[in-house]
C-alpha cells in the first residue's frame, strides 16, 4: 500500500535511520546546554558512516529547539588557517546579521586578519599570516564573537571532517572547547579517524558519540525507505548487510548499484 503506482525515479531519498540512541543522546545534552552547561561533542565514524548525515538532522533539531546555528566543514586540503571557522561565521551572516555586531572595539585589530572589513579605512594592512605565538590574542578575540553570539540565544556550532583541519583550527577549537562551561553553546565535531596526524588530546574531555555500523534491522529499515515500501525483497537484505557491513553509504550504493544493473527491478507495483 505504501508503494506507489508509478514512481518518479526508481529510489526514494533514504530516511535518517538507526541512530536513535545517539540522538536521544544528545538531545539531552541540548537541554543542558539550554541551562548554560556548554560542553563539546566528538561524533565519529569511519567513512560512510553518516556523519554528515547526522549532523544535518542534529542542526534541524537544534534550530526547532531554538538554537542559532553556525555550521562549516574542514576542506580536504586542509585549507587555509582558521578558513572553515571563519567560512561558517560568514556562510551565517543572515542568521547573526552582521559580524560587525559581536565584535568588541578592542578586538577589531586581530579580528582584522581574518575579516579585513573590519579593519578601520586608516590601518596598516592587514597580514595575511600570523606566528604561532600571535595565535592566544586572536583566538581570544574570535570565542569572543561566539561568546557573544552564545549569551545572547544558545549556540549550536558544528564543524564537519575536522579530521582535515589544519594546524589553527585545531589549535582553536581546542581553546573554545575549554572555555564553554557556563555558556549556551554547543560545539559539535565531526570527524573520521585520524590517520594522517594524532586526534588532539583536548578531545578526550569532549562527550563522545560513535556511529557504529548499521545491524541488520536497521539496513532493513534503510533498504526499505529506499523502495518506499515496507517489505524488501526477499532475500535481499542478507545480501545487502554481508556487502555493506552495515554501512550506511556503502548499503545505499548496494542498492543503486543492484538497481542499474537491472538486478532489482520494478514490475507489477513491486520490486
Amino acid at each position: 500500500p505504501d508503494v506507489p503506482d508509478s514512481p518518479a525515479s526508481p529510489l526514494l531519498y533514504p530516511r535518517f535511520l538507526g541512530r536513535r540512541d545517539e540522538v536521544g543522546h544528545l538531545h539531552s545534552v541540548m537541554a543542558s546546554v539550554q541551562r548554560g552547561e556548554g560542553v563539546s561533542a566528538a561524533v565519529m565514524g569511519s567513512a560512510g558512516a553518516g556523519k554528515t548525515r547526522f549532523l544535518e538532522e542534529l542542526t534541524a533539531d537544534a534550530r526547532l529547539q531554538g538554537f542559532q546555528i553556525i555550521s562549516g566543514a574542514c576542506p580536504s586540503g586542509g585549507g587555509n588557517p582558521l578558513q572553515p571557522v571563519v567560512s561558517a561565521l560568514r556562510n551565517a551572516q543572515k542568521e547573526i546579521r552582521s559580524i560587525h555586531s559581536w565584535v568588541q572595539d578592542d578586538d577589531r585589530p586581530e579580528l582584522a586578519r581574518l575579516f579585513p572589513e573590519l579593519a578601520p579605512e586608516n590601518a596598516e594592512e592587514v597580514p595575511e599570516d600570523f606566528r604561532r605565538e600571535d595565535q592566544s590574542a586572536l583566538f581570544a578575540a574570535l570565542f569572543s564573537v561566539f561568546e557573544s553570539l552564545g549569551r545572547a540565544k544558545p549556540l549550536f556550532l558544528a564543524i564537519d571532517d575536522i579530521q582535515w583541519a589544519d594546524s589553527s583550527t585545531l589549535a582553536f577549537l581546542g581553546f573554545a572547547a575549554e572555555r564553554l562551561n557556563g555558556l549556551p553553546i554547543l560545539l559539535c565535531l565531526a570527524h573520521r579517524p585520524f590517520e594522517e596526524k594524532p586526534r588532539p588530546e583536548w578531545m578526550n574531555n569532549s562527550i563522545a558519540v560513535e556511529l557504529s555500523p548499521l545491524g541488520t534491522e536497521a539496513t532493513e529499515d534503510l533498504v526499505a525507505s529506499l523502495f518506499g515500501t515496507v517489505d524488501a525483497p526477499e532475500g535481499l537484505i542478507d545480501l545487502i548487510y554481508r556487502i555493506s557491513g552495515g554501512n550506511p553509504f556503502h548499503v545505499i550504493e548496494t542498492v543503486k548499484s543492484l538497481v542499474d544493473k537491472g538486478s532489482i527491478v520494478w514490475r507489477d507495483s513491486q520490486w
